[in-house]
């Protein structure tokens, strides 16, 4: 079996290695205390637990992404262990595509090559934390890369099948982050070009069906979810009109929940701070332009300007979260492929010998090598790295929880911030719809807050930075903790009437 598919078991060793260092989700770190990773990880379990998405317990993404983590928490309800897996999952598919798109064109280099382009990735600063959408969609983003690029530089169409996968994978994003979707109509518009140029266009009507057939394989039973729980109309107003017209609207104004306000930017701008932010991957996508427009290759070219621009309108609005960046990372991949066309090039006028393969034992050492250079890439230079000295004892999570389950049965409210992970310390199932406070202007969020506390509906309260001002909580505890460059003061309510006199 090994034999049969080294790059895939290669690229499983590679990806666990690398993320081992990389995500706070691996045992290595004490806990992943990244805000989005929480929120993601309690709503899932809530799921599993009987809850209803949109309509029981309200959270901004897409289904998809808290029925994958619904199923990584069967693994560890209270850790991340699960996470960790489904992350090495999606590593694992990222780096055997880097593989097959290297193999084409660099030959056994690849097995080089695709190590370090993923601890390139993966260590760059828009990689915060681990468990990121963009990292999950990657694979789907990058497979769709890899078959129309091969379509359009063999000259060859797309085969049916493929359509259908790349419907598949369309749903996929779409049902977890659709606002990375574009991204699939700038990759699909030259395979479809291409196929006029060779009269085949009446291949593209049963292209379109192909994809369209995926797509609504992975539509259906999603949409079925909401229709059998009566909450259609909640998926509508949360998933599409709140995130379309309040979110992006709180952004693009500078108002935002968890942050200061910014002025908008404009596309250079954000590709400047892009830049700033991950240089490595801006330079690799700069030497894939670069060097397919000295090679001629104008088709490659066009390719990967199409899916570069279609996806820059993602980041307009998320020039703030250097996550949003990671989204268009993997394209670094096609810089890579050309270095590698290039060290070819020059081995070959430096042995004139176009005939010789590269010997098995220095193919091996260089693999042995590259997989050394990547796993000490990924562990002394991960943006995450001073957070594995970190003992979970006295992390602000793990000491409110032994005092939150010294009640039976606690309910807990994460109050005026983002969910923090005291659900998942604590072992608890949120109770209310709003069990923090999200991004954005969500209709009536801070009312419906305010009236847990006004009522006493939770027998905990943990706030960030402030103190609360509603009757009947007394404080039990706080603790300080730096997250983001950023000290907070974590403050501890408990229900004034459960408190022993």
């Amino acid at each position: 079996m090994i034999r049969k598919h080294p790059a895939l078991f290669l690229s499983a060793a590679e990806a666990f290695l690398i993320l081992l260092f990389c995500t706070k989700s691996s045992f290595l770190y004490p806990f992943n205390n990244w805000t989005d990773a929480n929120c993601f990880f309690t709503v899932g379990k809530a799921i599993l637990n009987g809850q209803v998405l949109y309509r029981d317990i309200i959270e901004q993404k897409g289904l998809l992404l808290y029925v994958l983590h619904a199923l990584a928490s069967l693994v560890s309800s209270g850790t991340f262990t699960g996470v960790f897996l489904l992350e090495v999952i999606c590593g694992t598919f990222t780096i055997y595509l880097f593989h097959r798109i290297l193999k084409s064109s660099c030959g056994n280099l690849s097995f080089i090559l695709a190590p370090l382009a993923a601890a390139l990735l993966f260590t760059s600063d828009v990689f915060r934390h681990g468990d990121s959408t963009e990292e999950l969609c990657t694979p789907m983003l990058l497979y769709t890369a890899f078959v129309t690029m091969k379509s359009v530089e063999d000259d060859t169409p797309v085969s049916y099948r493929q359509w259908t996968v790349i419907g598949i994978l369309a749903a996929c994003t779409f049902w977890i982050k659709y606002s990375m979707c574009p991204f699939f109509a700038g990759a699909v518009i030259l395979p479809f070009v291409m196929d006029i140029r060779r009269k085949e266009a009446k291949r593209i009507p049963r292209e379109i069906l192909q994809a369209l057939a995926g797509f609504a394989a992975v539509s259906v039973p999603v949409l079925l979810y909401f229709i059998i729980n009566g909450a259609l109309k909640d998926m509508y107003d949360v998933y599409f009109y709140d995130n379309l017209f309040r979110y992006s609207a709180g952004i693009l104004s500078g108002s935002r929940a968890g942050g200061p306000p910014s002025a908008g930017k404009p596309a250079p701008g954000i590709l400047l701070s892009w830049f700033r932010k991950a240089p490595y991957h801006m330079v690799l996508i700069a030497i894939a332009f670069l060097l397919s427009a000295l090679r001629k290759k104008w088709f490659r070219l066009l390719q990967l300007l199409l899916m570069f621009a279609a996806s820059v309108p993602a980041l307009l609005a998320g020039r703030r979260y250097p996550y949003y960046y990671f989204i268009l990372g993997f394209l670094l991949i096609f810089g890579m492929e050309e270095i590698g066309i290039l060290i070819l090039a020059l081995v070959r006028i430096l042995r004139k010998d176009k005939a010789k393969a590269v010997r098995p034992a220095f193919l091996f050492a260089g693999v042995i090598l590259s997989v050394f250079l990547s796993t000490g890439i990924a562990c002394c230079c991960s943006p995450n790295r001073s957070f594995r000295n970190e003992k979970k004892a006295d992390l602000p999570q793990f000491k409110f929880a032994e005092i939150i389950n010294t009640v039976p049965d606690a309910t807990l409210l994460n109050y005026g911030f983002l969910d923090y992970g005291f659900y998942t310390a604590a072992g608890i199932f949120p109770s209310c719809r709003f069990f923090c406070s999200l991004n954005g202007s969500i209709p009536g969020m801070s009312q419906e807050m305010d009236s847990y506390l006004k009522n006493k509906e939770v027998d905990f309260v943990v706030t960030r930075g402030q103190r609360l001002k509603a009757a009947g909580y007394t404080q039990v505890a706080a603790a300080q903790d730096t997250y983001e460059g950023i000290r907070f003061t974590y403050n501890l309510y408990e229900k004034s009437s459960l408190i022993k006199q």
